[in-house]
């Protein structure tokens, strides 16, 4: 197709010539009708829609652009246009992306902070025995981080202080579901053999003898109960013997409640932990109160440092109900005076817990959190009610305190050690404590021993050096065999760097001169119960050492 106004060669239809901007065709020219092409006739006219005619400036610039479309200079200063405006928008595009950069590790620190401030307080309530809100912050540092295993383990822990081992359990089953983490693998491993043990729980019940807390005669047919506190429920009751004993078999680990009634003496409530790994536990020998001597006392006695067997002033003690309880309303408060002794507000008589607690003021290194049991008997007071505190170890350090009654005068720590090297030790008052001879680190040691009644005598594991070490406590003023079941004995065992005993053993109520208490585990940091009665310490079970 040619314009018929300027002659130029079209290559394909159009309303308007590229070059002139005029219809490439003369319409006043009369078009010859042919077949392809029907002549316009009125009607057709009338249905066709009306043209669309383009004004001439519109033409004329359209003819502009085109002319200039591929000028040189034009497009060299529309480039020059253009690169200001790329620039802005690529530092646009970059301010937003620092932006979310920076934004996204803004959300970060905070996630991670929030994550530590619930981590701390969850301690903090574990440290105060707070369980209950302890949980509650594990859970809040969950939701925030599933796939970290800290708060796993923790909680685990806390319900393991609760004696619930089968919430620990299943929340460890979880943590490794989401985090796949070895160390909580191990940890449930041994939690689901710990709930495969099953433990005999036994005791005695006896009366005040003639001399002040010396035991007496046995007590028959008192009502003893047993619940148990948390996890799977169990309860059963039973009579005591003519020797005033009492057992419970088939118990699973855990926490328990026990009451133990009698006509005419005054009931006792107390809280027994059943540990794992045990054939037996045994409770305390129950001393039970005469109704006689019911009415208000006091109680008194010392609180010592278990490394140097002094005095320490400034402590406080809060008084609770029952044997062994760590939980509820506090019925009394005293604190120690500056050699470190303590007389209790006047109470009730019966039975009663002290906590002992550390909140002196500027302290750098307080004492851990400890307590005691203590009776309670109307019209007197009952005095010589000691405890101990200790101050926090670190991780892999073992303390081991023994503390007795009033008789006999003197029992002895032995710790018997044997480590990977073929080198076996044996800790004692001839042989107080064992230093590595290449690098002279401290390994072993007996930091107090006490040879005047009650206690405390301390030994404490300062090097996690793999190997066995099992600890046992001899009658040395061998008097007669049934001394050492009636002393009252008691080991608190503290792991690391644990806020409170994390054992506590009561001697066999079975005659002997030596009782075999436990053997420690250093490589996976686990005490295994023993519990056993001998003759003498050469009888022992474990004669390695």
């Amino acid at each position: 197709m040619i314009c018929v106004h300027c002659g130029k060669e079209l290559l394909y239809a159009s309303k308007f010539c590229p070059y002139c901007g005029k219809r490439p065709i003369d319409e006043t020219a009369e078009q010859p009708v042919t077949e392809e092409q029907p002549a316009v006739t009125e009607q057709s006219v009338e249905k066709q829609p009306i043209a669309y005619e383009q004004p001439a400036a519109e033409r004329h610039a359209a003819a502009e652009q085109s002319a200039v479309a591929d000028d040189p200079e034009t497009l060299i200063r529309k480039k020059k246009r253009l690169i200001p405006r790329i620039i802005m928008i690529v530092a646009a595009v970059g301010v937003i992306t620092v932006a979310a950069i920076f934004g996204g590790m803004y959300a970060k620190e905070q996630k991670e902070e929030r994550f530590r401030t619930e981590m701390r307080h969850a301690r903090r309530y574990l440290e105060d025995l707070k369980y209950d809100q302890a949980i509650v912050a594990y859970q809040a540092a969950i939701k925030i981080d599933p796939k970290n295993p800290k708060p796993y383990i923790g909680i685990a822990d806390t319900y393991i202080a609760m004696g619930d081992y089968e919430s620990a359990r299943d929340y460890l089953r979880d943590g490794l579901d989401k985090t796949n983490d070895r160390k909580i693998d191990s940890y449930l491993d041994d939690i689901e053999e710990a709930l495969k043990s099953r433990t005999k729980i036994s005791g005695m019940v006896i009366t005040e003898g003639t001399e002040f807390d010396t035991p007496g005669g046995t007590i028959e047919g008192a009502t003893v109960s047993l619940i148990k506190a948390f996890g799977i429920p169990f309860s059963a009751d039973t009579t005591t013997d003519e020797n005033g004993r009492y057992e419970f078999n088939d118990l699973r680990p855990g926490k328990y409640n026990m009451v133990i009634k009698a006509a005419d003496y005054l009931t006792v409530e107390q809280a027994v932990d059943v540990y794992p790994g045990q054939e037996e536990s045994y409770n305390p020998v129950v001393m039970m109160i005469s109704e006689d001597l019911s009415g208000e006392g006091t109680a008194s006695g010392r609180i010592i440092d278990v490394l140097t067997g002094e005095g320490v002033s400034g402590i406080t003690l809060k008084i609770r109900d029952g044997y062994n309880s760590t939980q509820g309303r506090a019925w009394g408060e005293t604190k120690t005076d500056s050699q470190g002794y303590y007389t209790t507000p006047l109470l009730k008589a019966g039975y009663y817990t002290a906590e002992i607690i550390d909140n002196r003021e500027g302290v750098t290194e307080p004492y851990l959190r400890s307590f005691f049991n203590i009776r309670i008997i109307g019209n007197r007071d009952t005095i010589q009610q000691n405890g101990s505190v200790s101050t926090k170890l670190i991780e892999g350090q073992v303390r081991i305190v023994l503390s007795w009654g009033a008789w006999p005068s003197d029992l002895d720590s032995h710790l018997f050690c044997s480590w990977e090297n073929g080198v076996s030790h044996m800790n004692y008052y001839g042989n107080k404590n064992y230093y590595d001879a290449e690098t002279y680190e401290r390994i072993v040691d007996l930091d107090l021993d006490d040879t005047d009644y009650y206690g405390p005598e301390t030994t404490t594991i300062y090097s996690n050096r793999a190997g066995d070490y099992v600890f046992g406590i001899n009658n040395y003023s061998h008097g007669n065999q049934e001394e050492l079941k009636n002393s009252q004995a008691l080991v608190q065992v503290y792991l690391g760097n644990s806020v409170a005993p994390s054992y506590v053993f009561y001697v066999p109520q079975e005659d002997g001169y030596y009782w075999e208490v436990f053997r420690y585990d250093a490589e996976k940091e686990r005490i295994i119960p023993l519990n056993r009665m001998y003759d003498n310490y050469y009888e022992r079970e474990y004669m390695h050492y």
